[in-house]
């Protein structure tokens, strides 16, 4: 259970999905039942592919560029600290209304579901852990976002948006934490 745990737990906190729901809801404000319905489930499947194909072809693209997984470790270890910290201290930023039918795949599944925090912890677990172990950790997560996303409203009318964003800040200080551990072992493995 722990080595499932040790991937499980980044990609969580690396999507979000706390994050994504006020973001969901605005964007999605005034869709009927079925239209956000089927955004959410397209968001999820841009996301699963996207993910997928980082993970496939993301260590061959670092092979061809000559970057090691320490260089990528430390490099994706600052990127989620500063992205964790500037969503920690921004404020509510207005959501500007897009046409329905491009928010599954632009903005909600990328870059809000798979942005740079998750194809970077995507890539970084793939030094210290099998890949069927990572898919599967992965799949579950987007299974947590689908159903998070397919009960919004009602998610919403319980937790209320100040819940939501307040766990959303607690998860980006875990991924600023994850990322100074993502640093520390690129620089030992650098010093190997």
């Amino acid at each position: 259970m722990r080595p499932f745990l040790e991937v499980f737990v980044p990609l969580f906190v690396a999507i979000d999905v706390f994050g994504l729901l006020p973001i969901f809801l605005a964007f999605t404000e005034g869709q009927s039942r079925p239209v956000t319905r089927s955004i959410a489930l397209e968001a999820v499947v841009t996301a699963a592919v996207v993910g997928v194909v980082f993970l496939l072809g993301g260590p061959w693209i670092l092979q061809m560029v000559g970057v090691t997984v320490g260089d990528f470790e430390i490099a994706g270890g600052v990127l989620l600290v500063v992205l964790s910290i500037q969503d920690i201290l921004s404020s509510e930023k207005r959501q500007r209304r897009v046409k329905a039918e491009a928010l599954g795949i632009v903005p909600l599944g990328i870059p809000l579901i798979v942005g740079p925090a998750v194809l970077t912890t995507l890539l970084a677990l793939t030094s210290s852990h099998p890949l069927s172990l990572i898919f599967v950790a992965y799949g579950i997560n987007l299974l947590i976002v689908l159903a998070v996303l397919w009960t919004a409203p009602w998610l919403d009318r319980i937790l209320g948006r100040a819940t939501s964003r307040a766990l959303s800040k607690v998860l980006m200080i875990l991924l600023a934490a994850i990322g100074v551990a993502m640093i520390r072992r690129g620089i030992f493995s650098i010093l190997r």
